[in-house]
């Protein structure tokens, strides 16, 4: 046996196995077929998208499930995504174009616009860069058959200005590293309605 071999059997017995058991089932969800966009508070609370069925609310999924923000002046606005950081939750509105700020956290009553642009495709996820307050948007139009500019990521400065930074096929899920030196942007490209490549 080789030495990294045994090193690889050490790690394995170090790491415990544990079994994912179901937090959420479709009998026991406050959120709509539509829940996605998890983001987790400095406190360690899970919130989505979807709450109540509702693509204008956002709620709290763990430790209870509960209401955390619905947009009753945008009734038609699209949460996709949320990020917590600065004091305030920031979610990403597909319909709208933009980035909400719910700052208020405790009366969760108004959520001003963090950062806007028509020209935005949605934005559909967004990452944020906690010592810059700088966010990641990602954003798509999904189609049977791609093309560049398909999906576009954006970024958003401390005041709000947003700058695209460039055009791709079909993009959804973004991350920004520990470090916030890496950018990590998902990519798909469809032909007649099937992903061909990642």
């Amino acid at each position: 046996m080789n030495l990294a071999v045994l090193l690889a059997a050490a790690a394995a017995a170090a790491v415990p196995a544990h079994r994912a058991q179901p937090y959420l089932t479709a009998q026991t969800s406050a959120f709509g077929a539509l829940i996605e966009g998890a983001g987790v508070d400095s406190l360690g609370r899970l919130y989505a998208v979807h709450y109540n069925a509702s693509t204008a609310a956002v709620g709290r999924v763990f430790p209870a499930q509960e209401l955390f923000y619905a947009d009753r002046a945008r009734p038609a606005a699209w949460f996709n995504g949320v990020r917590f950081g600065g004091g305030a939750a920031l979610l990403a509105d597909v319909r709208g174009h933009r980035v909400a700020r719910v700052r208020d956290m405790g009366a969760f009553s108004h959520a001003e616009t963090r950062c806007h642009d028509a020209a935005m495709l949605q934005p559909n996820d967004l990452a944020l860069a906690h010592s810059t307050g700088r966010l990641f948007l990602s954003g798509m139009n999904y189609t049977r058959d791609s093309a560049v500019g398909s999906g576009d990521l954006w970024t958003c400065d401390a005041r709000g200005v947003a700058t695209r930074l460039g055009l791709f096929h079909r993009t959804n899920g973004i991350e920004l590293s520990f470090d916030e030196r890496t950018l990590y942007l998902s990519e798909a490209e469809n032909k007649g309605g099937a992903v061909v490549a990642n």
